[in-house]
């Protein structure tokens, strides 16, 4: 670990080969939102860093437009632009980047990449995020917890950023949670985020699980479609008493540029 401007930097995650997939159902008035996305993905410092664009557009004018975004955004890394048509339900282009996990991030991969990262195309995941979960996850490790985050956005109309799906106050005390050291991390009673991390070995468990499965998630969790698609591993093997694995640090919650256990909501 080194220390820059006050953040914590992981050469863990410096050294990290990342495959990164977002689900963007084309929408011209959102290239913005997803430009901001890829901007974000760009500075990250890491060994490597691919990035898929799964859309359901397939006409000629969209998907050049999508790819020079790309081009324009992330050099030069490697971006792909992969179409998906025809599904059966609009939402089912959130379920198809999980034949891009089994095959190119776990069974077909020869140490190429070492983590992958699921985005909706309007989440910004900093590099300070990504530091965090490499950090936390090896610290919850022993607990068979994950680390995961706060989604943020900007409210107008109270003039601040607000925490997206943290819906009531939350009480600490009376929330599971964990302590290490002087960093108090909580089982959130809204465990959902709007992405997941995967390194190898979490890869691993995530293809064998129900969570995995768009038909099978449901017996996990009564989310929407799109919702257990993010789902990753979050309600799965969960140890007792913990209501989930995903815990988040509060003492590391700060609103604003700096944050490292929130996440950008980019709308």
């Amino acid at each position: 670990m080194r220390v820059l401007s006050n953040h914590i930097i992981s050469e863990n995650a410096q050294g990290a080969r990342i495959l990164c997939a977002i689900t963007f159902h084309f929408d011209r008035s959102r290239l913005g939102y997803l430009a901001e996305v890829l901007r974000s993905l760009a500075e990250y410092p890491v060994a490597a860093m691919d990035v898929i664009i799964v859309t359901n557009t397939l006409q000629k004018d969209e998907l050049s437009l999508l790819n020079r975004l790309c081009r324009e955004t992330l050099p030069p890394n490697e971006v792909s632009v992969r179409s998906y048509g025809d599904l059966t339900d609009r939402w089912d282009l959130t379920w198809c980047h999980k034949t891009i996990i089994a095959r190119e991030f776990i069974y077909e991969n020869p140490g190429r990449y070492t983590h992958f990262i699921y985005l909706e195309n309007d989440i910004r995941l900093s590099f300070l995020n990504f530091c965090y979960f490499v950090e936390y996850r090896e610290a919850l490790r022993r607990f068979g917890l994950l680390p995961s985050f706060i989604r943020v956005e900007y409210s107008k109309a109270l003039g601040g950023f607000t925490a997206s799906d943290v819906f009531w106050p939350v009480y600490v005390p009376v929330q599971s949670h964990v302590v290490l050291g002087d960093m108090v991390l909580v089982n959130m009673p809204n465990p959902y985020n709007p992405l997941f991390i995967l390194d190898l070995e979490l890869g691993a468990e995530y293809v064998q699980s129900p969570s995995f499965d768009r038909q099978a998630s449901g017996t996990v969790c009564p989310w929407g479609v799109a919702e257990r698609a993010a789902m990753g591993l979050c309600l799965e093997n969960v140890p007792a008493p913990f209501q989930s694995r995903y815990y988040s640090s509060l003492s590391e919650i700060r609103y604003g540029p700096g944050l490292r256990v929130g996440v950008a909501h980019a709308e």
